[in-house]
C-alpha cells in the first residue's frame, strides 16, 4: 500500500468518526426535544412539547401554555388551571387523577381510561371527553365541548351538568349516584343521560 492510499484511508476513517460524533450529537438534541417530565408545579410559561406525568407523581400547570400533548401516568395527577394546551389530555394508567378546571383551554380530546377520579369544570374542550372505567366520581360541568362527551362504565357515579355540547351526550354502564341538568346538546342525549 502507498502513501496515498493510506493518507486516504485514514481521511475516510476521520471522515467516518466525525460523522458517527455528528450523529450522536444530533441523537443527544433529539432525546433533549422529547416531552417534558413534569412533577411540580409550572407556572405561567410556554411548554414548547409534550408533558408526561410519571407515574405516582403530581403535576400543577397554572397559566401554562404547552404546545403539544399531556399524557398522565399510572398513579400520577394532573391539575390544571388556566392551563391552555394545544394537544389532548390522554391518560390510561390506573388509578390517575385528572382535573381540569378554572378556564383551562384543550384543543384536542381528554380521554381517560381507568382512572381513580376525573373532574372537568368550566373550560374549553376542543376534541371529545372519553372517560370510562373510572373508581370514584366523575364531574363534568360547565364546559364548551366541540364534540361528543362519553361517560362509560365509571364505578363512582356522575355529574354533568350545564355544558355546551356540539355533538353527543352519550352515557352507559355507569354504577353509583347521577346527576346534572341543562346540558345544552346539539346531537342526541342517548342513555343515562337523555334527560340530562
Amino acid at each position: 500500500m502507498n502513501k496515498a492510499q493510506r493518507f486516504s484511508r485514514v481521511l475516510l476513517s476521520a471522515v467516518l468518526v466525525t460523522t458517527g460524533a455528528m450523529a450522536a450529537v444530533g441523537g443527544g438534541a433529539a432525546v433533549a426535544d422529547g416531552p417534558r417530565v413534569c412533577k411540580g408545579t409550572i407556572g405561567d410559561q410556554e411548554i414548547e412539547r409534550n408533558i408526561v406525568v410519571p407515574a405516582g407523581k403530581t403535576c400543577r400547570l397554572n397559566g401554562t401554555d404547552v404546545d403539544g400533548n399531556v399524557t398522565v401516568r399510572r398513579n400520577a395527577t394532573l391539575i390544571a388551571n388556566d392551563a391552555d394546551i394545544d394537544g389532548g389530555v390522554r391518560s390510561d394508567g390506573r388509578n390517575a387523577r385528572v382535573v381540569i378546571q378554572r378556564g383551562s383551554d384543550v384543543d384536542d380530546d381528554v380521554r381517560v381510561t381507568r382512572g381513580k377520579r376525573v373532574t372537568v369544570t368550566g373550560s374549553d374542550i376542543g376534541g371529545s371527553i372519553v372517560i370510562a372505567r373510572t373508581k370514584l366520581k366523575v364531574a363534568v360541568v360547565n364546559n364548551d365541548v366541540d364534540d361528543d362527551v362519553k361517560i362509560l362504565n365509571n364505578r363512582g357515579g356522575f355529574q354533568v351538568g350545564r355544558n355546551d355540547i356540539d355533538g353527543n351526550l352519550n352515557c352507559f354502564g355507569n354504577k353509583g349516584p347521577k346527576s346534572g341538568q341543562d346540558n345544552d346538546v346539539d346531537g342526541n342525549k342517548n342513555g343515562q343521560c337523555r334527560n340530562r
